[in-house]
């Protein structure tokens, strides 16, 4: 019998992308983001498809000021519009590294553990669903949408048409 040897290599360390990028054709994905304010927030998520159109914004008022909370609470409304228009394949993006760990499944926090079962609970309705994490500079549209709904007190699916022009940006904060 011949000796096996097995060599490990290090894994390479993932490169985080810089900017946004478009899902694959017949996945949607839903950019999702949080501006906290001193007694409640706005969760804010952006649903485009393979080619980059932004087809829905949906934001939400909550109640209460954990970003935490805020950040696992704008994954929940990514999934619950991707339940709402019938998607197949998604790709839920955040930029709370700690939210989108939990999410997977690779870390326990009990403060968002409601939220995680929720997410979790829903994916099976999916063929495929995946949550990534990503930098604020592939997150600028759900940012801005977050801070403008918040800031116009401006709540639920929103026309494309009625947003400001530049705030859909994927390269900028305005």
């Amino acid at each position: 019998m011949a000796d096996l040897q097995v060599t490990l290599l290090p894994s390479p360390t993932p490169v985080l992308k810089e900017a946004w990028s478009p899902p694959p054709p017949d996945w949607i994905k839903l950019n999702c983001d949080v501006k906290v304010g001193d007694n409640s927030m706005c969760i804010a998520v952006v649903a485009r498809d393979h080619v980059g159109r932004v087809f829905r914004v949906q934001t939400a008022r909550e109640d209460f000021s954990d970003a935490l909370c805020g950040e696992a609470a704008a994954c929940c409304l990514a999934v619950s519009v991707a339940l709402e228009i019938g998607a197949k394949f998604v790709i839920v993006e955040n930029d709370s590294s700690v939210v989108i760990n939990a999410l997977n499944g690779k870390v326990s926090r009990w403060a968002i553990d409601n939220y995680v079962s929720f997410c979790t609970k829903n994916s099976p309705s999916f063929i495929s669903c995946n949550f990534i994490y990503v930098r604020r500079t592939c997150n600028f549209a759900a940012h801005n949408v977050a801070r403008w709904a918040f800031a116009h007190q401006v709540f639920g699916s929103i026309p494309v048409s009625d947003l400001p022009n530049n705030i859909l940006c994927n390269d900028r904060e305005v």
